[in-house]
């Protein structure tokens, strides 16, 4: 598995990543994330759900909650799949962030922001994976 810059969290067993989620991330995991991926912090909490003012009190507060972990984890997934097919965090990062027509022209990261768009943006990289072209 290529490294990433988030391979300490991917790396995990479930029984940890659940724990840690549940604890709460830190808050430099959610910064980390928004640097792979090419994002302004205030971005990547749009595209998780995080009013810009929680999100400076989560700085404060150092980690996020349960819920936000997992939206955070979430998109920390599709990233991980996306370096695994794609080969490289850069063609990842581009992928992610660009808009695709059978997403309605939306980016594969605005797709995301809910379970069911992430299933989605799953499925689109499962058929990749074997060799369906769009």
């Amino acid at each position: 598995m290529p490294a990433t810059c988030l391979a300490s969290l991917t790396d995990q067993d479930p029984a940890e990543l659940i724990a840690r989620c549940k604890s709460g991330l830190s808050i430099a995991i959610f910064d980390e994330t928004a640097k792979c991926l090419g994002l302004s912090n205030a971005r990547l909490a749009d595209i998780i759900h995080i009013p810009k003012t929680t999100l400076a009190r989560r700085k404060h507060e150092g980690k996020l909650t349960f819920d936000e972990s997992e939206r955070l984890y979430r998109i920390v997934r599709l990233y991980q799949m996306a370096v695994d097919l794609l080969g490289t965090p850069d063609i990842a990062r581009e992928w992610l962030n660009a808009p695709i027509r059978n997403f309605e022209n939306n980016t594969p990261l605005e797709l995301a922001d809910n379970d069911i768009g992430a299933r989605e943006v799953e499925a689109m990289l499962d058929r990749i994976a074997d060799g369906v072209i769009f």
